[in-house]
């Protein structure tokens, strides 16, 4: 029987050019490049788009370009991902609690996911967004500081989440250059250095930890 392909893409907006990645997962979490399209930046500055128009013309060139390479697959794609800089990227931890009340009195994914998603529910500032989060660790019952709290016997759990947030409107202008390139459905954002750190780093040296600094000819950034 004919499998469809499980196609995800990435753009990005450099300084110096704008890139566009085509991708065929496994379902494992390993993505194949099988196309890539490429055109001197114009409208970018330090991570920011200044304008939408130039922008938008030169990424028109690397769609096509991807495009054409990938066997025309890019039209296919379940997700397009933009990693972003600038854009007045800010962070903060967050925390957010579940008291466990299923009948074994373990912890399962569902109260994981609900913890992450309470430690979310934060006031920002009404032109701010939530851009990316992602879980520092966890403590069972006050007390054990854990990194996977899944079956651990436990009364509460609370989720230590890493909050990346930006402003709105700068958003906005990327998904406004996506959009109108025909591309208006399942389109995330990802702060590009938590994109590169998934790219280039190991699960031992995430886990061990580490400082990855991101070199872009407008911008430099860094995740620990």
């Amino acid at each position: 029987m004919f499998q469809s392909r499980n196609i995800v893409s990435a753009i990005e907006f450099g300084s110096s050019k704008i890139c566009v990645l085509v991708g065929e997962s496994d379902g494992d979490g390993h993505i194949d490049v099988i196309g890539r399209g490429e055109a001197p930046s114009a409208g970018v500055v330090k991570g920011e788009l200044t304008n939408i128009e130039a922008a938008f013309d030169q990424l028109a060139v690397a769609l096509e370009e991807a495009d054409q390479s990938s066997g025309r697959e890019l039209n296919n794609s379940r997700i397009i991902v933009i990693p972003v800089t600038g854009c007045g990227i800010a962070s903060y931890q967050g925390v957010g609690t579940v008291f466990i009340k299923n009948s074994e009195q373990r912890v399962t994914d569902s109260e994981r996911a609900e913890a992450h998603q309470n430690a979310r529910i934060h006031p920002l500032e009404t032109d701010r967004s939530v851009l990316n989060s992602s879980e520092s660790y966890f403590v069972i019952d006050d007390r054990l500081r854990l990194r996977n709290p899944i079956n651990q016997t436990a009364y509460k759990l609370d989720a230590h989440v890493h909050i990346v947030h930006a402003l709105t409107n700068r958003l906005e202008n990327f998904r406004t250059v996506v959009r109108e390139s025909g591309y208006e459905e399942n389109v995330e954002m990802v702060f590009s250095p938590l994109a590169s750190g998934v790219g280039v780093l190991t699960e031992e040296e995430r886990e061990g930890g580490v400082l990855l600094i991101d070199f872009g000819a407008g911008v430099t950034e860094y995740v620990m």
